[in-house]
């Protein structure tokens, strides 16, 4: 597979409940997984500060301390907070400690420092104190590797609410945590080590691309030629924004596309004729810089011996592009990836997306996941983009799915009682005028229309005021 999973504090909290042995065990895996990691990454580190908390965090401390002085190196436990508040395997972990007389120091410097402060169980803003620790420990100006997650990093969700250690390397257990993936959080925790500590693998709502998915990329072989490598088509470019097809024709080349076809605004052909060397350029019609709906059916047309198709780059926001990129959407039967101005047409528009069914790929950061779902801008923070996202898709393509089995149900139906006629679908965009573009438009616009008036899109008067 190409994907791992990535477990919140919930699911990995779950994973570890289902674990037959005694949990002291796995914090000895954990311990001496982060030990070992230490004397791997810093062989020449002869004198190792580990700061501890009074959690679970802490106790994986203790044993990295423990392990590195078997070791034979230096070792000093900084503990942040009462010895009163370590309970069960912690405590014992800190006896142990103890019993191999590990000498408990203020706040020191050392060659490497451990993070072992907070676990997966922190969400929110950490304490006065502990953020002051956390400032502490940053500012000793020595390599730090973080015990799980980083502290003062939400596991779950990236979230850094305050003060959060700035590791160099993270040692993690079982699986990745969604926490070292998403921004912000995975800026704090440099590279990510996932140790084994022995636990099952558990069920997890987020997984990761890993690169392992670069193995399954097409390479060309001995005998292949531009024609079997593959064809895209760019849609893209208007005044003051012909660098963005650009841009995405050559990149098209260098991931491996045999051909790369651009579509652009008829009046600023040279400009792509000139940069574009390796790139064959399809002028379209355009008005004052901008493609309108008449640009359709040569767009049609360049993309019917495409493999794939990117609609959006600088493409421009007016309402003609709106009604091209609808019309796009609902004729071209290829893979399309829709980025930039393209998003901003399909705003207010999911279902020209969700209705297709060749592949399609969104690419929406904060602000344009926000204009998607209609919500104010800026109002999307970068660590909801991935899950809000994946809400919204898995709802759309089950509603999507519903529609569909609804529609083979009342085909098969019609079929039986020899009607010739099909069954009607609901609205979408297949149902309006295919073959002429500014029938398209035109449909598109009055529908448009009609939500602003308060209107549902099939009605044609104005629905009545409820009785006071």
């Amino acid at each position: 597979m190409w994907t791992e999973p990535l477990y919140t504090a919930e699911e990995m909290r779950a994973v570890e409940e289902a674990y037959d042995g005694p949990m002291i065990e796995l914090m000895e895996r954990a311990g001496s997984a982060a030990a070992e990691a230490v004397l791997r990454r810093y062989p020449d580190a002869k004198t190792v500060a580990v700061w501890c908390g009074t959690g679970s965090n802490g106790g994986d401390g203790f044993v990295v301390a423990r392990k590195l002085h078997e070791a034979g190196r230096t070792v000093e436990i900084v503990l942040a907070g009462s010895e009163e508040k370590v309970a069960g395997d912690s405590a014992e972990n800190l006896e142990r400690a103890r019993k191999l007389k590990i000498p408990f120091v203020e706040p020191g410097t050392g060659d490497v420092a451990v993070d072992a402060l907070f676990g997966t169980g922190f969400s929110g803003k950490p304490r006065d104190d502990a953020a002051r620790t956390i400032e502490e420990l940053n500012g000793l100006g020595v390599p730090i590797l973080s015990v799980d997650v980083p502290s003062g990093v939400d596991a779950s969700t990236g979230q850094v609410a305050g003060a959060a250690v700035k590791a160099d390397a993270t040692v993690t257990f079982h699986g990745r945590k969604v926490g070292l993936v998403v921004a912000p959080g995975r800026f704090h925790a440099g590279e990510v080590e996932v140790a084994d500590i022995g636990l099952q693998a558990g069920r997890t709502r987020h997984e990761h691309v890993s690169e392992r998915i670069l193995e399954e990329v097409p390479r060309r072989g001995p005998a292949d030629n531009k024609y079997t490598a593959g064809s895209v088509l760019v849609v893209g470019g208007s005044t003051g924004k012909t660098g963005a097809p650009c841009l995405t024709a050559e990149a098209a080349l260098r991931a491996g596309a045999g051909i790369v076809t651009v579509c652009v605004p008829a009046s600023l052909n040279l400009i792509f004729e000139q940069r574009l060397l390796e790139v064959m350029s399809r002028p379209c019609t355009d008005e004052d810089g901008v493609m309108t709906m008449d640009a359709a059916d040569a767009i049609l047309e360049a993309a019917e011996k495409a493999t794939a198709v990117a609609i959006g780059p600088g493409i421009g926001r007016t309402d003609a592009v709106r009604a091209l990129i609808g019309y796009l959407l609902d004729r071209l039967d290829k893979p399309i990836v829709l980025d930039a101005d393209g998003l901003w047409a399909a705003a207010g528009h999911l279902d020209w997306i969700f209705l297709r069914d060749a592949p399609t790929i969104l690419t929406p950061h904060a602000g344009e996941l926000a204009r998607l779902l209609g919500r104010p801008a800026g109002s999307m923070r970068r660590r909801q983009v991935p899950t809000t996202w994946a809400r919204l898709f898995s709802s759309r393509v089950r509603t999507r799915s519903s529609r569909l089995r609804a529609r083979e149900s009342s085909s098969a139906t019609s079929a039986t009682q020899g009607s010739r006629r099909p069954a009607r679908e609901t609205f979408s965009p297949g149902s309006w005028p295919r073959s002429c573009p500014r029938a398209w438009a035109r449909r598109s616009g009055l529908q448009r229309r009609r939500r602003r008036a308060g209107r549902p899109p099939g009605s044609r008067r104005r629905p009545t005021e409820a009785p006071g």
